[in-house]
C-alpha cells in the first residue's frame, strides 16, 4: 500500500527530518496527556478509536454531522458513527447487504417527519469487528466497494440530468430563437431541470 502524502520513511526520519523525533515524542505525549484529562471529548475519542480502526484502507476522513461523524476515503462516504452509543454503521448495497445480515448485522434507522422509522443503506458489522484494525479490515473494504459504487452512479445520474437539460434548452432556442432562461425550460408546463424529485 502505497504510503499517504507527507509520511515518514521507516528508520530515515533523523536523517532527512533533523528533530522531528523529538517533535514527534512531544506530540505523542501531548495527545496521550489529552486522552488523561478529564473531560475529554468522547467524539474526539470515538474519531480517533474509528480512524485506527480504518487505518489500512488507507487516508480516511472524518467530518462531523447531526452529533455524528461521517467518514470519507477518495471523496465516498462509506461509514457512519454515534460517538454517544460507541456505534458504527458502514455503507451496503444489494451485492454487500447479505453478508452484513449473515453476519447478525442491523440497519441504521432513524426517525423521520412523524415519527417514521428511516433505514439508510448502512449497516452495523459484527460487535468484534470494532475490537482491531484486523477484524474491521474486510467489513471496510465492503463498504468503501459499496461506496464508490453508489458515488458512481450519483455523478452518472447527475451528468445525465445535466446532458437532457442542455438537449432541453437546445430544443427551445430552436423553436423559439432564443435561449432559455438559465435553469428553466418548458416541459408539460412546468420548471425543467431540478424540480423532479432527487434520487439518492
Amino acid at each position: 500500500m502505497q504510503a499517504p502524502a507527507g509520511a515518514r520513511p521507516a528508520g530515515a526520519a533523523a536523517a532527512v527530518w533533523p528533530g522531528s523525533r523529538a517533535r514527534l515524542g512531544r506530540a505523542l505525549a501531548a495527545r496521550e496527556r489529552a486522552r488523561q484529562a478529564p473531560g475529554v471529548s468522547r467524539q474526539r475519542e470515538f474519531e480517533d478509536h474509528c480512524l485506527d480502526l480504518f487505518s489500512p484502507l488507507g487516508p480516511v476522513l472524518p467530518r462531523r454531522m447531526f452529533g455524528g461523524v461521517g467518514f470519507y476515503l477518495g471523496g465516498a462516504m462509506f461509514a457512519i458513527g454515534d460517538p454517544d452509543e460507541w456505534r458504527l454503521w458502514l455503507k451496503v448495497d444489494g451485492g454487500t447487504r447479505p453478508a452484513f445480515e449473515a453476519a447478525g448485522g442491523e440497519p441504521f434507522v432513524y426517525l423521520g417527519r412523524g415519527k417514521r422509522e428511516v433505514s439508510l443503506s448502512y449497516w452495523a458489522p459484527p460487535p468484534e469487528a470494532m475490537d482491531g484494525a484486523e477484524g474491521m479490515l474486510p467489513w471496510g473494504r465492503l463498504a468503501v466497494e459499496a461506496a464508490r459504487r453508489a458515488r458512481v452512479e450519483r455523478l452518472a445520474r447527475a451528468k445525465e440530468r445535466a446532458r437532457r437539460g442542455a438537449g432541453a434548452s437546445a430544443r427551445t432556442t430552436r423553436a423559439t430563437g432564443r435561449a432559455a432562461p438559465p435553469g428553466r425550460e418548458k416541459r408539460g408546463g412546468r420548471a425543467g431541470p431540478g424540480s423532479g424529485s432527487r434520487g439518492r
